[in-house]
């Protein structure tokens, strides 16, 4: 089975030339976001997306998601699963990581292929996260997830906040029919007025996670992440978002992939 990539593709590996993206000899990065914040991974970033992310700048200009390249489902290219993961595994074999992170686009747009990739990669012991903005209900997924990393796209998606809400609360409560799976609630924040909204959201989850009895704790679940991808717009926005998540007891999460390699690809 073959799964669509980005241009990123598999990474941080080790190239033909004995040294991987991030200049080191060795495989591997730092996740830079959410719970696993600091981690050694490796990111798989797959290819598509059905949202169309876009936030307001400091001069309310709309700048669209830092990984609109991977919109296009029919961009990127296609890979072997099963050589994707032997890859994976014969270079964490020789290093420290056992974190992989499935990212996007919207891994979910591929549901079988990235069924099959998780799979595959809990079969090697490795621990996985996957990030997705949750619009679908994919039980099956949840079976080999254990981190359930979820960016609520608010405003951008063509459904109501009530049902965003109930498919995120079922995709919650499936992960955690497995023991020792976790999920965070991650949602990008570039002004003090997205704090209504998300407030509202979250109770909205809140409630249909109690009414499915599933585990969901607002102060230790839900993170708020500045809006950008350079060092720059994070001096603007990362106040905020600390600011938001002090006012309401939610967690604070940086990006310190953008900190340590700004927006270079592939680190």
């Amino acid at each position: 089975m073959t799964i669509n990539l980005s241009r990123e593709g598999v990474f941080p590996l080790v190239e033909s030339n004995g040294i991987a993206a991030t200049g080191w000899p060795f495989p591997g990065t730092i996740q830079g976001e959410g719970k696993l914040c600091g981690v050694p991974s490796i990111f798989i970033r797959t290819q598509g997306c059905n949202l169309r992310c876009s936030w307001k700048n400091d001069s309310g200009i709309s700048v669209p998601c830092d990984t609109a390249h991977t919109w296009a489902a029919d961009g990127g290219f296609s890979a072997d699963i099963k050589e994707i993961v032997n890859n994976i595994y014969h270079q964490c074999e020789s290093s420290h990581i056992r974190h992989i992170v499935v990212t996007g686009g919207e891994p979910l747009m591929q549901e079988s292929a990235t069924e099959e990739l998780l799979r595959l990669l809990h079969f090697y012991c490795l621990h996985t996260s996957l990030e997705t903005n949750s619009t679908t209900f994919c039980p099956k997924i949840m079976y080999s997830t254990d981190l359930l990393s979820i960016s609520p796209k608010l405003g951008m998606v063509s459904m109501p906040d009530e049902e965003y809400a109930e498919i995120i609360a079922e995709n919650i409560n499936h992960l955690h029919m497995n023991m020792g799976r976790d999920v965070q609630l991650k949602f990008v924040v570039s002004e003090l007025s997205d704090d209504e909204r998300i407030s509202s959201f979250v109770n909205l989850v809140d409630s249909k996670c109690l009414t499915l009895c599933s585990r969901f704790n607002p102060h230790n679940d839900v993170l708020l992440m500045p809006m950008g991808a350079s060092r720059e717009e994070l001096q603007r926005t990362a106040p905020i978002a600390a600011q938001l998540a002090v006012k309401n007891g939610w967690r604070y999460t940086p990006r310190l992939h953008v900190d340590l390699w700004n927006n270079k690809e592939r680190t």
